[in-house]
């Protein structure tokens, strides 16, 4: 039994190290992952040109340019836009990220009692960048606003300890948790990161049931098994406090907790591949459910998008991937001194998942076990 799982293991690693197809898969991992946290360099959407159509030319349309130039998410074009026709044709031609428009009327409307409007045209075709120049230009208009306010209310009479609560009667004092800078590297590069991890785990596992890699018998699957863990926790590891490390992001969780978690995820995954594995009878078909189920488990993790707000259906298949409870735990491992008795939840799911893949292989050896007793008595 030791000798086979001996073998298991060490013929495995073999595999991974000298076929060809496994130092590809592992390399593209290494490389993607590289490539994905350099996307993210710049931490933050920056420097989006902007055209400002001023048609009014007052202190007050003066004093709105210089706020929006301030801002961190913009770039204001020194291009002169004739008229508001000329902008919008910018924004057509993808020259600029957003148009402001200031009325020749601004000033006067301000000075007689009146609302002031300014127009701001977004590119939303790329939503990310369309919030970002949307928040950062009504950001400064609203700023402008209330320190006209301000001064109007000065003039009427007011008393100077009273003007501010006057004009700002709430004040918003901000506290992001998690990501302080609201930068997308935070946000987005774990996950990424250990998505390329996940789904290169699932190929490797998946590609043990495949005619001329499949090893013989439990006991050597059980080690080439520990094998592909072994694998992946190295890299896992690598990933937490070698490369994330290189964008500022370190997990504040303890060394063991981190282990853990990464531990159960990694086990669960192989546990999904053998299952799927097990369960469909075509070695290939089976790894093209695989194949396909990696690759939807970002978009199923909540990452991209809110898992409650999934339909039912996609709701329940995302709790079956180990990758999404995993997403979960990164947001509190990474950013919080959480314990395992704080991962209630994560565990909780990859305890279901674990029944769930266990009962399928269950399930499918009993029913391969019984179709080969019947084959056998037939041809007997």
């Amino acid at each position: 039994m030791l000798r086979a799982l001996l073998r298991g293991f060490t013929g495995q690693l073999r595999r991974m190290m000298l076929v060809r197809r496994y130092r590809v898969m592992l390399a593209l991992l290494l490389i993607t992952s590289v490539v994905g946290m350099d996307i993210y360099q710049r931490m933050v959407v920056q420097q989006i040109p902007v055209a400002i159509v001023d048609l009014d030319n007052s202190h007050v349309s003066r004093t709105l340019r210089t706020y929006i130039a301030a801002q961190r998410e913009v770039r204001v074009t020194g291009e002169w836009l004739e008229s508001p026709e000329q902008a919008r044709q910018w924004l057509i031609d993808g020259k600029i990220g957003a148009v402001v428009v200031i009325p020749a009327s601004l000033s006067q409307n301000l000075k007689k009692g009146r609302k002031g409007e300014v127009l701001i045209g977004v590119d939303a075709s790329n939503i990310l960048t369309g919030k970002n120049v949307y928040k950062a230009l009504a950001k400064a208009a609203g700023t402008v606003g209330a320190g006209v306010q301000l001064t109007t209310v000065s003039k009427m009479g007011e008393r100077d300890d009273k003007t501010l609560a006057r004009v700002v009667p709430i004040a918003i004092e901000e506290n992001l948790s998690f990501n302080p800078a609201t930068n997308y590297a935070t946000y987005i590069a774990p996950g990424l990161v250990f998505f390329l991890l996940h789904v290169f785990v699932l190929l490797v596992a998946a590609s043990m049931f495949l005619p001329g890699d499949r090893p013989v018998g439990p006991a050597q699957l059980l080690g080439a098994s520990c094998a592909i863990f072994s694998v992946g926790m190295t890299l896992g590891l690598a990933f937490f406090y070698l490369l994330l490390p290189r964008e500022a992001i370190r997990p504040v969780s303890s060394l063991p907790t981190v282990m853990v978690m990464l531990a159960i995820f990694l086990a669960v995954d192989i546990l999904m591949a053998s299952a799927l594995s097990m369960a469909i009878p075509n070695r290939l078909l089976a790894l093209e459910v695989v194949v396909v189920l990696a690759m939807l488990s970002l978009m199923l993790s909540g990452i991209t998008w809110p898992t409650d707000l999934f339909p039912p259906p996609l709701r329940a298949l995302a709790e079956l991937s180990p990758f999404t409870p995993f997403a979960r735990s990164l947001r509190m491992i990474l950013h919080c001194p959480f314990g395992l008795g704080d991962l209630g939840g994560c565990l909780r799911s990859f305890a279901r998942q674990t029944a769930v893949f266990v009962g399928m292989l269950i399930a499918a050896s009993a029913t391969r076990s019984a179709w080969a007793a019947a084959r056998s008595k037939v041809q007997c």
